[in-house]
């Protein structure tokens, strides 16, 4: 399903907006008694530009969990270990990982 058609009130970037670098997604999941724990310390973001904007605070990483079973949803910020109680889930958990800016940034553009 093509989502070209859809008009967005704020500016959202896409794999055809051609941003070089990559966005290495290196998470690991593992359960304790009662919790999920989600640990993506080692993902990287190969583009200097972003990471020197989460330097500064003008964008966040943003994940986003949600299981449809249960209606759980939860948005994390900042967040490299997430816990989440297993009660929270049950058939399958969806993960988002976005990049957020916390303000707006005028005329933006980079050469990347």
């Amino acid at each position: 399903m093509s989502k070209s058609n859809i008009s967005y009130p704020y500016p959202i970037l896409d794999n055809s907006d051609d941003i070089l670098g990559d966005f290495d997604l290196n998470v690991t999941i593992s359960i304790n008694s009662d919790f999920l724990i989600i640990n993506t310390e080692n993902s990287v973001i190969s583009n200097q530009y972003f990471n020197e904007l989460i330097e500064i605070g003008i964008i966040k990483l943003v994940i986003k969990a949600y299981c449809s079973s249960t209606m759980f949803s939860k948005t994390f910020e900042h967040q490299k270990i997430i816990e989440i109680n297993l009660n929270s889930i049950a058939t399958n958990l969806n993960l988002e990982f976005l990049l957020i800016a916390n303000t707006d940034i005028e005329n933006y553009f980079h050469e990347t």
